[in-house]
Order: structure tokens, then sequence, then C-alpha cells
């Protein structure tokens, strides 16, 4: 066994005897006083999944069953606990410019996520390209996590801790928590949140290796303006490599490029092979949701004919994406049964890979409902023609219309009900009987 591979086989070895390794561990939520609620605003707006990546390099050790910050010391407390007393403002100010500016202190509480794909992968190549880090591949991993299977607070926008702490900053000037507030008000938001303390994870994640993502080119053929992993940057950009992809993804004011049939479809035959990585089921309707959004414009195949400014698909490319998703509609459980799905999505104006994925969700739902209704009427059509047929029989017994009339009246009380679909098979049988 090499050192590496011991290495890796303790990563989620606990030597704390202090933090309980079961299924009763709750995390350590933020509960900001009364008058800061409003300001917290995310802690009841979070997105249902977020994403992060980890390398053996990472400061916050993240596994498929743990994430550990710096500082899991026990009986930790919540950063806004007690916080008016003493200098715990500006001291926590002070932790979360360190975390946010990546200063990486040894106190640090702190754990980042994103809700954006295009950030964690752009991450991605940002460790396995710098000096910092330089880690392989294989071991990279993106996690994805269902922030509906933690409790309310485990989650909040590092803007809204921004606005918290804002005024406790210790640094007047420089790398401070105002020019992070300032960039985030702007292009460079990145949908960053955090938890604090030590993190179970097991059971409400996803874990995939970045090898996998690039390997056949899976990336570049859904999006080919993500960059060649295979030609390593001395200076490998992250959050300007972020601007340039999300420009790729925003509206054009012009005629695009049209996409061949062959090239769409190879692009939709690689979000399936992204998809089909998560190994439940059910993740892979939303996750295929999250990467067909990079597509951007390339999704447009009419677009030689019909200019388009909008960022919805049009028509066609549509009607080719449903193709592939409609092959996760049955293992999903976002709720396509539902008047809303479950996925909760936070789309700001500075996240275009966000405002594409919203109303491909949306575009879902509604193939879906109707896709729902037309086999209603198919059935209901299947059900009248077979009414039609005892008619003739129900006349016969039934000359003075007496069990007609009821058997009408409980055929519209069904419709009403919206039963229809239940009963269609066996309402005819009911009938002849």
């Amino acid at each position: 066994m090499t050192v590496e591979a011991i290495i890796e086989s303790f990563q989620d070895f606990n030597i704390n005897p202090t933090e309980p390794e079961d299924t009763q561990f709750q995390p350590l939520c933020f509960n900001p006083p009364a008058d800061l609620r409003a300001t917290c605003k995310s802690l009841s707006e979070t997105p249902t999944y977020l994403f992060r990546v980890a390398s053996p390099k990472t400061s916050a050790q993240t596994s498929s069953t743990w994430v550990r910050p710096k500082s899991t010391l026990p009986h930790e407390e919540d950063i806004f606990s007690n916080l008016d007393e003493g200098n715990k403002r500006r001291r926590i100010a002070a932790l979360l410019n360190d975390h946010l500016w990546w200063k990486e202190p040894l106190n640090d509480p702190f754990v980042s996520w994103t809700s954006s794909p295009l950030v964690a992968l752009a991450y991605i190549y940002y460790r396995h390209w710098s000096d910092s880090d330089g880690s392989p591949l294989e071991k990279i991993n993106l996690y994805v996590i269902e922030t509906t299977k933690f409790p309310r607070g485990t989650f909040i926008r590092d803007v809204d801790l921004l606005n918290v702490f804002i005024g406790s900053d210790p640094l007047p000037y420089g790398k401070n928590l105002a020019k992070l507030k300032n960039w985030r008000e702007g292009n460079l938001y990145f949908g960053e949140y955090l938890s604090q303390g030590a993190l179970q994870i097991e059971g409400k994640c996803q874990v995939i290796n970045a090898q996998s993502i690039f390997a056949g080119n899976r990336l570049r053929r859904i999006q080919p303006a993500f960059a060649d992993i295979e030609v390593p940057q001395q200076r490998p950009p992250w959050a300007n490599e972020v601007l340039r992809l999300r420009r790729v993804l925003e509206t054009r004011n012009g005629p695009r490029m049209q996409v061949q049939p062959a090239v769409l479809r190879d692009s939709m035959q690689a979000l399936r092979e992204i998809a089909d990585l998560f190994e439940n089921p059910a993740w892979r309707l939303p996750m295929a949701v999250y990467f067909a959004a990079l597509m951007g414009d390339r999704l447009d195949e009419n677009v030689a004919t019909t200019p388009t400014t909008t960022a919805t698909p049009t028509a066609g490319s549509a009607a080719a994406l449903l193709e592939e998703l409609r092959l996760f509609y049955t293992s999903s459980d976002i709720g396509l049964d539902c008047d809303q799905l479950k996925t909760k999505i936070i789309a700001p104006a500075a996240m275009p890979e966000l405002i594409q994925t919203e109303q491909i969700f949306r575009l879902v739902h509604k193939d879906y409902t109707l896709r729902k209704a037309l086999d209603t009427l198919g059935k209901a059509r299947s059900f009248l023609g077979r009414l039609g047929c005892i008619t003739g029989t129900v006349a016969a017994v039934d000359p003075d219309r007496t069990a007609t009339k009821a058997i009408l009246s409980e055929l519209n009380t069904i419709i009403k009900d919206s039963k229809l679909i239940v009963v269609l098979d066996a309402f005819p049988q009911r009938l002849s009987n």
C-alpha cells in the first residue's frame, strides 16, 4: 500500500472522541438574534442544492461522510451566540474576513459552498492547475448536497454575513469586508453559502470524481467554451474565468451560430453520461438540468432561421433537451406531480447559469404536466369508446333511465374531483355489472 493510499484511508477517521459519529448528530446552525433575522433572510431561502469542490489540499476536510473546517473544537457555539459580549462581533468579523479572503486561519469555523455548478467547475480547473494545489483530477471531487435534508439555519449566504459584520471589521481598508461586499453587489457574485462547524453529509449528498466529469471530453461537448483541462495555464484564473463563461451563457443581441444536429445530439449524449455519474437515480434529473443550463445558446438549434434575443430554449432545441431529460422523469423526486417543484433556485441577475437552470426546470415541469394531461385524454377517449359499446346494454336493463342518470352523475363527480385517471379502466366494468 502506498503512502497516498494510507493517508486516504484515514480521511474519515475521527480522533476526537467528543464528536458523535451517528445519525443523531445535529449540525451547528446559525441562529441570529431577532434584530438581525431580517438581514439573514437566506436562512429561509436556501437553494435546494449546493456544490463544493475539495482536494486533499483543501483547507476543510471533506469526504462523503463529513465536512470539517479547521476549527472543530468540542462544545462549539454559534457565531451569533452572545454576540454583544466583549469583542465577539469584532472577532467574528475578523474570522469571516480571513475565510472569505482565503487566508485559511487555523481557527476558521466556516466551510464554503456555492449554488452554482459553473463556479464549482471553474474551481476544479483552479485546484488542478494552481501551484498551491496541483492535485490530479482523480484526487478532486465535486460534492453536491441536498439542503432540505438539513435543519433550517445550517447554511447562510455570505452576503448576509457581510451585512451583519461589516461595521465590526477591524480592517478599515484593503482586503476587508467592505471591499468584498462591493464586489458581491456587482458581477463578482458566486452564490457562496457558509456552514459552521462539522457537518455530517452522509446520505444527504452525491460525490462525483472530477476525472469522470472530464473523461471523454464530456464537459466541453456540453459547452466548448470551457478550457481544455489537458492544457494547463501557469496563472490559472478562477473569478475571471467564471465571468468569461457567464458572458458566453448570457443573452446575445444578435443572431447566434447554428448548432448542427449531430453536434447537438453529441451534447445531449454527454449530458446523459454526466447525469448517469450520480449514483442515486433520484438526483439525475435535477443534476442533468443544472448541466444542461451550461449549454447556453447552444440549446437554440433553430437560430439560423429564427434569431432570438431570449435565453429561453426555442421549440426545436427544447424538444431535443426534453427527450433526454424524460429518461429521468420516473426516478425523480423533485415533485413533478405537484403544482410547484420542490427544487428551489435562487437566480440573481449576475448568475445567468442559474437563470437558465430555473427556466429549464419550468420547461420540464410544463412538459411533464402536458404529457400527463395528454395521457389522461387518451385514456378518456378509450374510456368513452368502451362506454359507447355498452350503451345498448344499459338501455335494455334501465328503461326509465334511473341507473343511467346515477351513472352519469357519478361520472360528472369523478371528473370534477380530478380522479378520472384512477377509475377509467374500472368504470366500464362497473357499468356492465
